[in-house]
């Protein structure tokens, strides 16, 4: 079976969910007079055609490489700079040949120009198949992207064509032994040669494809302010000519050993007089990096939803033949049960991903554009902000939706298939390690909580009474006559019962009124700074995750009443849904209310 192109929940979505009247339009105009593509619609089946065509290459040749590339790792070391074995070798071949990593980048480059959720749902597909291959396929385009956004001319025009043939492949070098999460913390120094060039000292660990062509280096210049502000980003090339002799311009000392995605090269990288090329302008290294690490952060969760999809495609062909107790496992009343349940999570969580993809697809073009000429109509501008403030807030809980989503149903799946589940003749025990990848890199799921909660504080911070109306607002009763539909009605009264607990729970915790919890003060309720005492905030960060949780529950199902609408199957799913994780929003009330 193709994975994708035989599943009629995915070809529903793509044909019926996906916005293309909005996507489209943003694109046509730039496309190639040349490529035969002059309507929405022949765009549409240009998409359809490549995601086939890479599923079909995922379940036919990434897939069947998986369980050696579990064994046999992706290559070697030597004279500190990576080697791929034949594995990886020919992954990369067929990689370069289908244009994989073309798909969404710039026609003036050699790509193919198609909108990004094209390239996100192929990546999905590629993950599928093989997490590890995935991960070591991620930085081509995403470092394409960034050089197209922030580089100059000359870094564009040498840069970009080599990632979009494959003849360069790409890496992005953050993490350093005493700064992860902490990325303030980065030591690694820049010392300026002249505006463009810089001479880099230092080391970076954890390295996915350390040995790349081209690497995006995060350090600190000299002499810059500490922490985030004085962080630049810098274009490093994996050779450099010294004497008319290519020489390595830093070193890998080490592939790291690990315990799943065995694929890919994780490494560690010293830099020793290594020459930078400034991209963008110095001290907004953070910023522009976190561009990419938000584009990564979504790739953790396309990869949390194709390891699911894995592990219930593989457990569901194994219980349709297992027979136990005289009928198949999956008709056993308490297994089907479970199994339909992971299923609905897989569904819910598809139709979340697919609906932010759509709107992060439509704040690249915008905000790309923007950025080089400056000029967006009044649509456009609005376009661009509400994509950018629904991305902005679900980034975070699709990473640690998909990888902790992961994580528990190929567990699960494990424990469907009993003992065999746990000998490695079944590809289930190897998911289950895979899962641990996107619970870690990218941010850890404790870091994505964090984040959540740090956008509701700057929420609370711009203007407190926020979090009072729009609990009043979202009462019920006020959108009744507004609601059209039974679904809609449910979602308002879901939506409130969040809205009000988590109201409840800050005024609890922040209490922004006098020492003694008395309400002599009340005007405090608006004052900004009653609701930044830090021993109130360190006690409501250690809700982050349950708060996080429920904020993924919300904005799920605000895209499963969308969905809804399209069909009483689909609205199918948003009660469904809600049956399954109704319990779990009102357990993380009660542990609120402790």
């Amino acid at each position: 079976m193709d994975s994708f192109k035989d599943s009629d929940k995915w070809k529903f979505l793509i044909d019926n969910f996906v916005p293309w009247e909005k996507i489209i339009p943003l694109y046509l105009n730039d496309f190639p007079t040349d490529s035969g593509i002059k309507s929405p619609e022949e765009m549409k089946e240009t998409v359809w055609e490549i995601l086939t065509i890479i599923s079909k290459w995922s379940k036919e040749k990434i897939e069947p490489r998986a369980k050696e590339f579990d064994k046999k790792g992706p290559g070697t070391l030597r004279d500190g700079a990576t080697i791929p074995n034949k594995l990886l070798s020919d992954l990369f071949k067929e990689a370069n040949e289908l244009g994989f990593h073309s798909i969404s980048i710039n026609p003036i480059y050699g790509g193919m120009g198609l909108p990004v959720i094209a390239y996100l749902l192929a990546f999905e597909q590629v993950a599928r198949g093989c997490l590890s291959s995935s991960s070591q396929l991620t930085f081509f385009w995403p470092i394409a992207d960034m050089i197209e956004r922030f580089g100059n001319y000359e870094q564009k025009e040498k840069y970009i064509p080599k990632l979009t043939s494959g003849e360069w492949s790409g890496s992005m070098c953050i993490t350093e032994p005493q700064a992860g999460s902490d990325v303030g913390a980065i030591s690694t120094i820049a010392k300026k040669v002249d505006d463009q060039t810089f001479v880099l000292n230092g080391g970076k660990i954890f390295i996915t494809n350390g040995g790349a062509d081209l690497a995006l280096v995060l350090a600190r210049t000299e002499k810059s302010e500490e922490g985030l502000k004085g962080l630049s980003l810098f274009l490093v090339e994996r050779t450099v000519k010294k004497n008319g002799e290519k020489i390595n311009n830093f070193e890998v000392i080490k592939i790291e050993e690990k315990m799943a995605q065995k694929g890919c090269f994780t490494c560690q990288v010293v830099y020793e007089n290594t020459i930078g090329h400034l991209l963008g302008e110095e001290n907004k290294g953070f910023t522009y990096m976190l561009h990419l690490m938000n584009e990564s952060r979504i790739g953790c969760g396309l990869q949390g939803l194709a390891g699911i999809e894995s592990c219930l495609e593989y457990t569901r062909e194994y219980a349709s033949t297992r027979v136990q107790f005289g009928r198949a496992l999956i008709d056993i009343p308490l297994f089907k049960r479970n199994f339909s349940q992971w299923e609905t999570e897989r569904d819910a969580l598809r139709v979340l991903i697919v609906d932010t993809i759509s709107h992060f697809d439509i704040f690249q073009k915008l905000d790309l554009k923007k950025k080089h000429t400056g000029d967006l109509n009044k649509d456009e501008e609005k376009l661009l902000n509400e994509s950018l403030k629904l991305v902005r807030k679900r980034t975070p809980l699709i990473k640690y939706y998909g990888a902790e989503a992961f994580c528990e149903i190929s567990k699960k799946c494990i424990q469907a298939l009993g003992g065999h589940g746990f000998i490695k003749d079944h590809f289930v025990e190897r998911f289950h390690r895979e899962s641990f990848g996107p619970l870690l890199y990218e941010g850890t799921s404790q870091i994505q909580a964090l984040m959540s909660v740090k956008d509701l504080l700057k929420t609370i911070g711009k203007k407190p009474q926020v979090i009072f109306s729009s609990v009043v607002k979202g009462h019920p009763t006020l959108n009744f006559l507004g609601d059209n539909s039974s679904l809609k009605r449910h979602f308002n009264k879901v939506n409130y019962e969040l809205k009000k607990n988590i109201g409840v729970l800050i005024l609890k915790v922040l209490n922004p009124l006098t020492k003694d919890k008395s309400f002599k003060n009340v005007l405090n309720l608006f004052d900004k700074e009653a609701w930044y005492e830090q021993s109130n905030l360190d006690e409501l960060m250690c809700h982050a995750e349950t708060i996080c949780q429920s904020f993924i529950y919300q904005e799920t199902f605000r895209a499963l009443v969308k969905y809804g609408e399209l069909g009483s199957e689909q609205e199918k799913l948003y009660y469904d849904y809600y049956k399954l994780v109704g319990p779990r929003l009102r357990a993380i009330y009660e542990d609120w209310k402790q």
